[in-house]
């Protein structure tokens, strides 16, 4: 089997058909090798990092279209703002 090469990343010849599948798709498989590089915890630990960061960028639109005032935003608070209520309700 040839070497793939996907930009700076090249699919080892030994690679099974799911691993050279994803690397031909277009899958950043050295962000997944660093990833699976990591364990479970320091894994879980980014992943809750990066649901802060989502939640704060939310919060922060929430309080920019409210701002604007523009219907079409404002029907995208509301359905926001329904969503993290169902959340903190735990549902």
């Amino acid at each position: 089997m040839e070497e793939l090469d996907m930009g700076c990343y090249v699919c080892p010849p030994d690679a099974g058909p799911a691993w050279r599948a994803a690397c031909e798709a277009g899958v950043d498989m050295a962000l997944l090798k660093d990833k699976l590089a990591m364990t479970p915890s320091e894994r879980l630990e980014a992943h809750h990092k990066a649901i802060n960061r989502v939640m704060a960028l939310r919060d922060s639109m929430i309080l920019s279209y409210e701002t604007m005032g523009r219907e079409h935003d404002l029907v995208a608070v509301r359905q926001l703002k329904a969503i993290q209520e169902r959340k903190q309700r735990g549902e």
